[in-house]
């Protein structure tokens, strides 16, 4: 390993002895373990760790049918090596702005993920009235 090339716990700050051993495995074999985390949550864990870019598309992606699914096993399996090659290319040139995680993102994340299924919801609810009365069904109201 280079000199740029060696862990920094500074850099990773939260769980930092699975990260160390995932970066071993990740210089020595260029494969890492599947991330659960990244799998279950792949954009929140992306901004959890700083991977702006990656997070936006993989939000987008689990929006998308049948995208989603496949997004998140991306993730599961290459998100430790996108976030290793991220923290090497920062730390080459001493770029210390994206070490550490957004705990914030945790709420953010939550509340976002109410807002856009209560959204869903009501736009299938608004959609699906339009299409039943449109039909010739009478409408309920309550």
């Amino acid at each position: 390993m280079q000199e740029n090339e060696q862990f920094d716990p500074t850099y990773v700050q939260e769980n930092v002895e699975y990260y160390r051993a995932q970066y071993g495995n990740f210089k020595q074999f260029g494969r890492t373990d599947f991330n659960w985390a990244a799998f279950f949550f792949s954009g929140w864990w992306c901004f959890y760790r700083k991977l702006y870019v990656l997070g936006i598309l993989m939000i987008i992606a689990n929006y998308i049918p049948g995208l989603g699914l496949i997004a998140n096993f991306f993730s599961g399996f290459l998100g430790n090596s996108w976030y290793f090659q991220e923290m090497d290319r920062n730390l080459a040139v001493g770029d210390r702005s994206t070490a550490g995680v957004n705990k914030w993102i945790i709420y953010v994340g939550i509340a976002a993920t109410v807002v856009i299924a209560l959204a869903l919801c009501s736009l299938m609810t608004i959609f699906m009235g339009v299409f039943v009365s449109g039909a010739g069904n009478p409408r309920m109201m309550y």
